[in-house]
């Protein structure tokens, strides 16, 4: 597997750039089919050989540091809708990891007209170019603001795009973490991994302050061009309605639909770690199957790269999530770890067969995502004929499915005899739920049902802790051969399921 090499832009606040990208042109009149018109200039282009972006010229750019790039701040009274009282748009140069020159436009009715690079709309604070150029030649991405707290008297970021197809957006009382993207392709595989660049945007000028942002996009890399639609419903938990229409330019094995990206360094369990607190911008991945099996997949610090496929046939949702909401718990409780949101994906319409895919980078740096997650379709995509997909994606601090019943609140997995052939481990799962108090005086029938790929369960026991509402799961797996196998479990109630499923893939 190649490591994701994409440096994470969590703090970086500047530029911009504007230069038309595909040799297709699309017509100027906006309106209730724009959409299709873009996805029919997607379908020309695909046909069409693939051009490299533009990138800056300003080499002065390209050297800064994240820290350095960070001080570069747009002048406010150059947004657009400044006048709004409402949404308006701050733009971002290119610079260290993102250097492409994208366009953008604004709709304004029926009207589309580019919006203009200026470099006179930026200032450098203390950095000095020595004598060097720092005209980057145009955008490279932008920041929607809003009012999400209107007691306040300023307004909050709400979305971001910059590099690449990433985004990253924000709900009421939220701090940036994780990144959604457009699209990955052969993430995870064996060769290296294409970025797909969202090489235009058109913004849709809102009818009304607190009503609904469309965005319009053009994605282009050299296996696919598609068209993008962003319904954009700022709140408590912020959704976004992705609609794409995709059209390959060549074969796709490893399509990643509704891709999500985070850093994950180490948990408060980790083994050597407890007394330097948890470092992550995510904690696990949480499914609902299409049979309706809620499923918890805790992230593990790994000492390799790890991949694992959830089979599944029209997934009802996924997602990466921050469930650890203690401040304390984290080394740097300043650094707001604990108010990270969660990006959570629910398909819309037939998504048919595929796989829930997560890969687990080894990672040592909070400035580089590790983990990866997104939907694969089970056939590749093919040139020729097109992939429609919509999905609802929301930014929040629980994760759905809680309400209905136990969720899994830490784990423990230790390895015993490790130097022998068969190593046998000792495992630890904590449940909380109201489900698992009620009804009252019944509480000791609870089972557990553990299973293991590889190896004998032995002793599986259920430890109901009546003092701090949990229940805990303790078990040893024997026989464990090396170098890796998948744990699950679940507790239930006669035939009546509890929890959703632990699952935990335990490597040598």
């Amino acid at each position: 597997m190649i490591p994701i090499n994409r440096r994470r832009f969590a703090s970086l606040v500047a530029g911009a750039s504007a230069t038309m990208a595909l040799p297709v042109p699309v017509s100027t009149a906006a309106g209730p089919g724009f959409f299709k018109t873009l996805s029919e200039r997607a379908k020309r282009a695909a046909a069409l050989p693939y051009r490299e972006p533009p990138v800056t010229p300003a080499g002065f750019l390209k050297d800064l540091t994240p820290e350095e790039f960070a001080q570069i701040r747009f002048k406010p009274e150059q947004a657009l809708w400044r006048d709004s009282v409402g949404y308006e748009v701050w733009f971002l140069k290119p610079g260290v990891y993102a250097n492409e020159l994208i366009a953008i436009n604004e709709l304004n009715g029926a009207d589309a007209r580019p919006v203009d690079y200026d470099p006179n709309a930026f200032t450098l604070a203390s950095l000095t170019n020595d004598g060097e150029p720092v005209d980057a030649g145009g955008f490279n991405g932008f920041k929607v603001l809003y009012p999400l707290h209107p007691d306040h008297h300023w307004k909050d970021e709400l979305i971001v795009f910059r590099g690449a197809s990433y985004f990253r957006f924000l709900g009421r009382e939220q701090w940036y973490g994780l990144s959604a993207r457009g699209l990955a392709i052969d993430s995870g595989g064996d060769k290296p991994e294409e970025f797909p660049l969202f090489r235009e945007f058109w913004l849709q000028r809102p009818d009304a302050p607190e009503g609904p942002l469309t965005i319009y996009a053009m994605l282009d890399s050299e296996s696919v061009c598609g068209a993008y639609r962003f319904d954009i419903q700022p709140g408590d938990d912020t959704e976004i309605l992705v609609t794409a229409s995709l059209h390959p330019r060549k074969p796709i094995e490893r399509l990643g639909l509704a891709p999500l990206t985070s850093m994950f360094i180490r948990d408060r369990d980790t083994v050597g770690y407890e007394d330097v607190g948890a470092i992550h911008d995510s904690d696990g991945l949480a499914m609902q199957t299409g049979h309706g099996e809620w499923i918890w997949r805790p992230l593990v610090k790994r000492k390799w790269p790890a991949h694992a496929g959830f089979q599944d046939n029209n997934p009802r949702g996924f997602g990466l999530f921050q469930r650890n909401r203690r401040a304390d718990d984290y080394a740097t409780p300043d650094f707001n770890y604990h108010r990270r949101p969660g990006y959570w994906v629910e398909p819309i319409g037939d998504w048919g067969e595929g796989q829930v895919e997560l890969v687990e980078f080894q990672n040592g740096d909070v400035n580089f995502d590790n983990i990866v997650a997104f939907w694969k379709p089970a056939e590749p995509v093919q040139p020729g004929i097109p992939l429609d997909v919509s999905y609802r994606l929301t930014a929040t601090r629980s994760v759905p499915g809680w309400a209905s019943g136990g969720h899994v609140t830490g784990e423990r997995v230790d390895t015993v005899d490790s130097d022998s052939q068969f190593p046998y481990l000792d495992v630890r799962i904590d449940f909380q739920g109201s489900r698992l108090f009620e009804p009252v005086g019944i509480k000791q029938k609870i089972e557990v049902v553990f299973e293991s790929g590889d190896g004998d369960v032995e002793a599986a026991a259920v430890h109901v802790d009546d003092d701090n509402r949990r229940v805990r799961v303790t078990a040893r797996i024997r026989n464990v051969p090396a170098p890796s196998t998948e744990l699950r479990a679940y507790l239930k109630r006669g035939d009546d399921v509890l929890t959703e499923t632990w699952s935990y893939l335990w490597i040598a």
